[in-house]
Order: C-alpha cells, then sequence, then structure tokens
C-alpha cells in the first residue's frame, strides 16, 4: 500500500474508479450499442417481386406490340387481294389463242450464270406481249365475239421485256404492212386478224419477226377512252388544226386530250 494514503481514502478512490470506468465519457473503449440491420431476406424478395411485375409489364407491351403488327399485315393482305380482284374483274379473259398455232418460234433461253458487275441480275426469261387495237364498235372489240371480216386491227405493237426487266421496249407494226398471212398470201396485216382471229394475227408476227409472243391483249374504242380518262387524258401537240370528219377536234398547240377528244384525234 503507497504511503500517506488511508484505506478509507483507498476504497474512496477505488469506488470512483469504478463508477468512472461504466461511464461512457471516461471509458472510450466501451463498445457503442449498434443500431438494427436491415433484414436482407426482405429486401431480396422485394427486388425478386420487382423483377417479376417488370418482366410481366415488358411481355405486356411486346404482347400489344405483336398484335397490331399482325392486324396490320393481316389489313396489307387483305387490301391486295382485293386490289388483285378488282383489277382481274376489270380484264376480258379469253380462250388461248396460242393453242391453235401449228409452229412456233424456240422459246428463249432462260439466263443463266452471275450477273455481270454493275448489271441487274434476270428476274426471270424475258417476255413478249402482242398488244393490238381493234377498230370494231359493234362488239366492243371482245376476241370472243370475232366474226370473219367483223373487225381489222388498226394498232399492232410488240412489246419486248427484257430478262433483267431493266425497261420495255415497244416495236409498231404499221397496219398497212404488206406481209404474207399463212393461208391467205400476201395482205396487209391488219387482214390477219379480220380473217382468222388473235391466233392468226399472232401466228402472221411470229412468222413475220421470228420472235416468240407469250401475251396478247386487245383493246377497242370503248377502252381505249376509258383508259385515257383513267390515266387523267394524254398531252398531245397539234401543228395545226385537227378536224374529224368538219368536226374541230383540237386547236394548234398543246393540250390535254380526255378520253373521246384523243379518240377522235387518233
Amino acid at each position: 500500500m503507497p504511503r500517506g494514503i488511508g484505506a478509507g481514502a483507498l476504497v474512496d478512490r477505488i469506488g470512483s474508479a469504478a463508477v468512472a470506468s461504466r461511464h461512457p465519457d471516461y471509458d472510450r473503449s466501451v463498445s457503442q450499442p449498434e443500431s438494427a440491420s436491415p433484414d436482407v431476406s426482405s429486401e431480396k424478395r422485394r427486388a425478386r417481386r420487382s423483377k417479376r411485375q417488370h418482366g410481366w409489364r415488358d411481355r405486356r407491351v411486346l404482347l400489344v406490340a405483336l398484335s397490331i403488327i399482325g392486324v396490320l399485315i393481316a389489313g396489307a393482305a387483305i387490301g391486295v387481294q382485293v386490289f388483285q380482284s378488282r383489277l382481274n374483274a376489270n380484264i376480258e379473259r379469253i380462250g388461248d389463242p396460242f393453242a391453235a398455232l401449228p409452229t412456233r418460234p424456240a422459246a428463249p433461253a432462260a439466263p443463266t450464270g452471275a450477273a455481270t458487275a454493275g448489271a441487274p441480275a434476270a428476274a426471270g426469261p424475258a417476255v413478249n406481249i402482242l398488244l393490238l387495237g381493234s377498230d370494231s364498235r359493234i362488239s366492243a372489240g371482245d376476241p370472243n365475239q370475232w366474226t370473219y371480216g367483223g373487225q381489222r386491227t388498226d394498232a399492232v405493237m410488240l412489246v419486248h421485256i427484257p430478262a433483267d426487266r431493266s425497261g420495255a421496249y415497244l416495236f409498231s407494226i404499221p397496219r398497212d404492212s404488206w406481209v404474207d398471212i399463212p393461208g391467205h398470201g400476201q395482205a396487209k396485216i391488219n387482214a390477219a386478224y379480220s380473217w382468222g382471229g388473235p391466233a392468226l394475227l399472232i401466228q402472221t408476227v411470229e412468222q413475220l419477226t421470228n420472235v416468240r409472243i407469250d401475251h396478247m391483249a386487245v383493246t377497242d374504242f370503248e377502252s381505249f377512252q376509258a383508259l385515257t380518262d383513267e390515266l387523267g387524258g394524254v398531252e398531245i401537240t397539234a401543228p395545226k388544226d385537227v378536224y374529224d370528219g368538219g368536226t374541230l377536234v383540237t386547236q394548234a398547240g398543246t393540250h390535254l386530250l380526255n378520253g373521246t377528244q384523243a379518240l377522235a384525234y387518233v
């Protein structure tokens, strides 16, 4: 025991030290009580629930988008079918005029090999179309109503579409061209339609040109007018006044003619 310190004083000092050791201000080594930590499992559950909600929302958005796209595609397909049906309804179909032809030029060979640099690839074989303009005013130019000597073709044109579909080329055969008509000898080419209908004219043109014809279309005065009006008219430039049987059709200059005026002009 140290000198000069009594037993009572020693007890008091020990007591004070004990009290001081229990006071936080005096004992910095005493650990502070920790605050309550968050529930980790609850946070994970909330995260998973939020992820599932977002997943369902994304799927709903995707389903709605796919439904809208499906409706648009179906509507476009129906529109195309309706348009094609209307076009087909406006086209008069006839029997096959090529079936009765005894001989024909050889069909062109299908394109082979890769396209050359800068040239479009072939889309299929070349196509040749015979376009005819009938002078019929009675039977509306319907080849099914053809009668011997009843119709002539004032317009005979051959359209060639190459295999690469790069353009279309039109060759007009004057109606008064003197040619060999099979079975009838030499005559004007427009007489072939009058004598034998579409089949004889196709045979005559193929014999004349050695070009195999794939399709044929014929129009008459009525359809000429309707087609001109459908296209919004046709622009012509007349060097002088044009008359039809003493009736003025159009004055000199550039004019837009409707179907009736265009028919009178030609």
